[in-house]
């Protein structure tokens, strides 16, 4: 009766235990699954800027790439029916 009563005392004692371990580390690999993700962008972006020598370079693609696709949309909004 004893083994009995102690296996119970256990298992309400690690149950409980167990269970706000595994909140505390599915919260601790989301956190490390965002920053990841922040470290990745980050260097992505560093190294998308590295490619333009001045600000003016930069200004000029990104005017470009949003003229290119604005007048890409505007054609197919004309073409509609």
């Amino acid at each position: 009766m004893d083994s009995e009563h102690l296996f119970l005392a256990l298992q309400n004692t690690l149950v409980p235990i167990g269970l706000f371990a595994m909140i505390v580390l599915l919260i601790w690999l989301s956190s490390r699954h965002k920053q990841a993700k922040a470290r990745a962008r980050a260097e992505l972006n560093k190294h998308f800027l590295g490619k333009f020598t001045s600000g003016q370079d930069l200004t000029e693609f990104l005017g470009k790439r949003f003229y290119d696709s604005a007048e890409k949309a505007l054609q197919r909004i004309s073409q509609m029916p």
